[in-house]
Order: C-alpha cells, then structure tokens, then sequence
C-alpha cells in the first residue's frame, strides 16, 4: 500500500504521472494507493480559499487539482479502479480522498 496526503498539488501534471507511475510500479500486483490532496472546489467558498493555495503553490501545478483531472492523471500512470472515495471542505478548498489498484 502507498499512502500520499498533499503532495501530487505541488507538482506539474507531467512530474505526478511520472511520480504516480514509479509508484505503481513498486507496489505487488492488487497493491493500493490512497491520495488525498486538494481537488475541484466544490462551491463558492471552497473556491475562494483555494485561490489562496494556488497563489502559494502556483497555477500550473495546481490546475489538475482545480480542474478535478487528478483521478485521470492517475489512471495515465496505469492505475485501474481510480475512484474519488470521500471529499471535505475546508476554509483553503476541497481535500478529494482518492483510491486505486496497481
């Protein structure tokens, strides 16, 4: 099992599924992988203070995030069974609770 808590938003979309890959890679055949990292807004709010975390972490590396395209990055990096498990807002934006299979 590989376990990744708000990491992938720093990295450009290239580097994640690079990253991503590696990951998939190392873990057994049926290994899994949990991300939660920032995701789609889910409102006004969430979007304003994601803003924020965009500003700091820059527009490009975050743009997967703000588009809601991670789960798909994923799946480019030959993860099957990605699935967006649970959501929770916060005053910065959504954290997306994520999972896949190797």
């Amino acid at each position: 099992m590989a376990v990744s808590s708000l990491f992938f938003h720093h990295l450009d979309d290239g580097a994640k599924v690079r990253a991503l890959a590696n990951v998939c890679a190392a873990l057994r055949d049926g290994g899994r992988l949990h991300v939660v990292d920032w995701g789609r807004p889910s409102g006004l709010r969430t979007g304003l203070g994601f803003r924020l975390v965009r500003l700091l972490d820059g527009g490009r590396n975050t743009a997967a995030s703000a588009r809601g395209t991670f789960p798909g990055l994923v799946a480019a990096a030959g993860f099957r069974d990605v699935a967006e498990t649970d959501s929770l807002d916060t005053a910065l934006g959504t954290l997306r609770f994520f999972r896949a299979t190797a």
